[in-house]
């Protein structure tokens, strides 16, 4: 049986969906969790057939010079494993940097500056996103005060509805997510589910061509103009309100 290594965080509550008999009659599971291993604890040893799947790092509050480093580490400790998502550098698992995501998909986003480096004083509604965050955290309708070079200022879209479509292996779920979207007063959250559209299909289809991931979730925004743009790419989503809604457990679709 293949060992599965699974590198993720204390606040990753999707991981108790990789123990599942139809995974486990597959794969041996093992979690690790990066807060272990930032004091420069030994890191585990396995065959080099085993399946290594770093999840997203950016769901604890882990500072950013000491993931950079654990992560180069963990690259380098399994250099003869092969990697979900065809991992193979820091730059990959750092997609999660909302600005270097602008510069891979800038042609399906809205139009993204550095916060550092916006004008103010335009008309236009700005969004603030934090660079590196997760579960839309650290947004704000306001510039920030300190460390501008954080954030990202963006376009704010009039959007009617915002919805999470999935990708595994690059086959487009059936299925998609209609999400709240963020305001001053409400955080996001999944109200229902609904068949994904010909349009949304064609948008994640020419998308596709631009990453080599095996499961993505993209956060996709319909606008009052009845427009589409691509608000996130999340290299490894938090899947239970998936299997919630469309009961289906992504992993198990991943993995066997």
């Amino acid at each position: 049986m293949q060992t599965l290594i699974v590198f993720t965080t204390k606040q990753d509550a999707s991981r108790e969906l990789l123990f599942t008999p139809k995974i486990q009659a597959v794969f041996a599971v093992q979690i690790f969790f990066y807060e272990h291993f930032l004091h420069g604890e030994a890191l585990p040893l396995f065959h080099s057939e085993a399946l290594v799947y770093l999840r997203d790092p950016f769901t604890s509050d882990i500072p950013d010079t000491e993931l950079r480093p654990l992560i180069t580490k963990i690259f380098a400790h399994f250099r003869k494993n092969s990697f979900i998502d065809h991992l193979a550098t820091l730059e990959d698992v750092y997609l999660e940097d909302k600005w270097l995501q602008y510069e891979q998909f800038k042609a399906f986003m809205p139009p993204t500056s550095l916060a550092s480096a916006t004008d103010t004083s335009t008309s236009s509604p700005i969004i603030y996103k934090k660079r590196i965050s997760s579960r839309s955290r650290h947004i704000q309708f306001v510039p920030p005060v300190e460390n501008k070079e954080d954030y990202i200022a963006q376009v704010q879209l009039p959007i009617k509805e915002e919805y999470r479509v999935v990708e595994v292996q690059k086959e487009i779920l059936p299925i998609m997510l209609i999400k709240s979207h963020k305001t001053t007063s409400s955080k996001v959250h999944v109200i229902a589910k609904t068949a994904i559209t010909p349009e949304i299909q064609a948008l994640v289809r020419d998308i596709q061509s631009k990453h080599s991931f095996d499961l993505v979730g993209y956060d996709i925004a319909l606008t009052e103009e009845d427009s589409l743009f691509l608000i996130e790419v999340n290299r490894s989503p938090q899947i239970l309100a998936y299997q919630r809604e469309a009961g289906l457990n992504i992993f198990e679709k991943l993995l066997t």
